[in-house]
């Protein structure tokens, strides 16, 4: 394992070496210090876990803490956030296991709070490992990005979070770029006023590459009230350039994706939304003046099993009072 390596030497990316979004540098020399304490961590600099770390208040890592779970686990015990990636500061994650075997940051059962907040003008990068099982009592379960902070998701997995209002992640005004990785099995509000099982996003969020917004197993859904997957609102900005929204469910609008309320814009290029469930819109549901517009990618598959699917209207998309503008792609 290479946990047990001494020198505990890799690329900042995972045990070797690969290029994901704009991750291009081969850094396989790079050095790690062993730490069994995030107290440990005082200054910038690399650093792996060589024990798992049970949290009894919220840990603000120092600007520029590059931290490798190197397959431990992470524990709030508490009713607090696990990690908050104070203003200006930079934090990224990674790890350097395998996905079967990576570490995750947690709360103990019944304890509330996100795994991550990123305030206000900061910046979190993740590479590997899981964000797993938190609970946020309104927003964000798995992550939380504030006004202006910026998330860039390499890889690693987001999952089995719930929130009322994004389970997953809530962007809240900020820059999501996400090239890979996976956001599945989360929970947003099932009852009215909740949503966005996946991703509420008032920001700007950006996908492409292999990234992966729900997944092809029962217990990867991500479920929500409206938006299973996606719920898209107010001056959110959703580009979707490649990936695919899977296999998520809402109970009335929007298994794959809801664009409404306020102004948002949803433009799909490529990628793929399919296999997603509503009671309206099995794919995509369009409301209250949002407007989203397909230049390219697929919404359904050739595949009858693999299709969107509704109780009601819309199998592959639905509009309610919004705005469908569809240059070219494919809705099957």
């Amino acid at each position: 394992s290479v946990q047990n390596n001494a020198t505990h030497t890799h690329c900042i990316c995972g045990a070797t070496h690969k290029d994901v979004g704009d991750h291009t540098q081969d850094q396989s020399n790079t050095n790690w210090t062993g730490v069994s304490s995030l107290s440990e961590i005082t200054t910038a600099g690399n650093y792996y876990l060589t024990e798992n770390v049970t949290l009894s208040a919220t840990w603000e890592p120092v600007d520029d803490t590059v931290l490798c779970l190197s397959g431990h686990t992470i524990t709030a015990n508490g009713e607090f956030d696990a990690i908050e990636v104070q203003a200006d500061a930079s934090f990224t994650l990674t790890d350097c296991e395998p996905e079967g075997t990576a570490g995750k940051i947690t709360h103990v059962n019944g304890k509330t709070g996100s795994g991550v907040k990123v305030e206000e003008k900061a910046v979190f990068n993740m590479y590997g490992g899981n964000i797993s099982d938190n609970m946020a009592e309104t927003n964000g379960g798995g992550v939380y990005v504030g006004k202006n902070g910026a998330f860039t998701m390499y890889g690693g997995i987001i999952e089995k979070n719930n929130g009322v209002r994004g389970g997953g992640l809530h962007n809240a005004g900020g820059t999501f770029t996400m090239t890979g990785g996976t956001i599945s099995g989360n929970q947003g509000g099932t009852a009215n006023g909740g949503g966005g099982g996946g991703v509420l996003n008032a920001g700007t969020f950006t996908m492409s590459g292999t990234a992966v917004i729900g997944g092809t197993n029962a217990e990867d859904a991500n479920i929500g009230y409206n938006g299973g997957g996606v719920y898209n609102y107010n001056t959110g900005q959703f580009n979707f350039n490649g990936g695919t929204i899977i296999g998520n469910e809402a109970n009335k609008n929007g298994g794959g994706v809801y664009n409404e309320q306020g102004s948002p814009t949803f433009t799909m290029t490529g990628g793929i939304i399919k296999k997603n469930k509503a009671k309206n819109g099995g794919g995509v549901a369009v409301n209250n003046s949002a407007t989203f517009t397909m230049n390219g990618g697929t919404i359904g598959d050739t595949n009858s099993n693999d299709g969107n699917t509704v109780t009601n209207e819309g199998g592959g998309v639905y509009v309610l009072s919004g705005i469908f503008n569809m240059n070219t792609g494919n809705i099957i």
